[in-house]
């Protein structure tokens, strides 16, 4: 009888009791959740982790998150309850005049990752606005990311959508670029997300993306819609997809991708990646891969070929709507060729564009004005096959 007890009564406390839960819920009269979530977030930390349950709600948030200097591992959850017509949890900051900041940015420690993220099913925006010549933000660094996860273990980001946000969407990195595997993000996902009209432009070419993955291993990025609406925004933005410095094996599959300079960025990568039914739109330079790191010979063993293969490319020269330049480049672009980009497979992808002049070009020179489907920059070694250009 005292078991029953004890088990009726367990039965009817609140989750948060057994699961390392905490339910966070609008109220009346809050201006900004920040701290709110801080110390929530903070909570779990020490506990060893837990989840964040975010109800339905409208959420401002007038400074960032950041959860950093952990001394244990830890798994910690932000997972939003959706309301009506699958409305999620709504955080945001739309103040016109205000510096943009980053929303969640989570820290692990450098080397040591000790940190594991998910973030699931939330609305992020920020305070972005359509390109003008006064745009506040424009030709300024400002280094923020919607969420940003740093020197973390593993990441999982599911139905997460962010909109009119200046800077990355999601930032995922390892601090130490030490050119060694072993400090890595390892295997994260991002899937079934929404990054629209979030876009940056400054004078250094090293950020305002709308995914970077910097030093990851085999990361998923699939299902997504990453799209900066050039009608919209007036402005092109950097980068849609970033694969950069150490990153190896990903799976970029079944996303929607447009709006950028550069709708997929490739660079100093150890490739293994495998690009598959992607539509990139909005942007000639659909997929870019740049190869000027100064790669050792030596190591070439453990450089993987990449596969580019059953996407679609379309550009009908939307961007000549807002009189923005485009590289002189092409739908797929080798910026220097490399022994890295040996084996280097484009097949069974189809290219329709209204400026398309030349299908396959193998020169280094640079015809001013010259549009081309795919620029190899004098790349050997690349298996071309089956492709429809149109």
């Amino acid at each position: 009888m005292k078991i029953l007890s004890l088990f009726l009564v367990a039965c009817c406390l609140s989750p948060s009791v057994f699961s390392n839960e905490i339910v966070l819920k609008p109220k009346v009269g809050v201006k900004d959740y920040a701290p709110i979530i801080q110390e929530h977030l903070e909570t779990l930390a020490k506990q060893g982790g837990g989840t964040l349950k975010v109800s339905y709600g409208n959420y401002p948030m007038l400074n960032q998150v950041h959860l950093t200097e952990l001394n244990k591992s830890v798994i910690v959850t932000i997972k939003g309850i959706n309301g009506q017509n699958n409305a999620k949890p709504f955080f945001y900051d739309t103040a016109a005049t205000k510096n943009p900041h980053s929303f969640f940015v989570f820290q692990g420690n450098i080397g040591v990752p000790n940190l594991t993220v998910n973030i699931l099913n939330i609305h992020i925006k920020g305070n972005n606005q359509p390109f003008t010549a006064a745009h506040p933000f424009v030709n300024k660094v400002f280094y923020t990311r919607a969420i940003a996860c740093l020197n973390t273990n593993t990441v999982t980001i599911k139905n997460v959508d962010i909109s009119n946000f200046y800077g990355d969407g999601i930032m995922l990195s390892q601090g130490m670029d030490t050119r060694e595997k072993k400090f890595r993000v390892n295997k994260p996902i991002i899937a079934d997300c929404k990054i629209l009209n979030t876009w940056g432009w400054g004078p250094s070419d090293d950020s305002k993306d709308g995914i970077m993955l910097w030093q990851v291993n085999a990361p998923l990025v699939e299902n997504c819609l990453i799209v900066n609406d050039v009608n919209v925004t007036k402005h092109k933005g950097r980068c849609g997809i970033v694969l950069e410095h150490n990153t190896e094996n990903a799976i970029v599959r079944n996303n929607v991708v447009g709006g950028y300079d550069r709708n997929l960025h490739i660079e100093c990568d150890f490739g293994g990646h495998l690009i598959t039914k992607n539509t990139f739109k909005y942007s000639n330079n659909a997929v870019t891969l740049s190869y000027d790191c100064n790669q050792p010979i030596s190591r070439k063993n453990d450089y993987r070929p990449i596969v580019i293969e059953n996407n679609t490319f379309n550009y009908f020269d939307e961007l000549s709507r807002i009189k923005s330049a485009q590289n002189d480049f092409g739908f797929i672009s080798i910026h220097k060729k490399s022994f890295v980009l040996n084996g280097l497979k484009i097949r069974n992808n189809t290219f329709l564009t209204t400026k398309g002049k030349v299908k396959v070009k193998n020169t280094t020179d640079g015809v001013i004005g010259a549009k081309r489907y795919i620029w190899l920059g004098g790349q050997e070694n690349v298996i071309i096959e089956q492709n429809v250009y149109k």
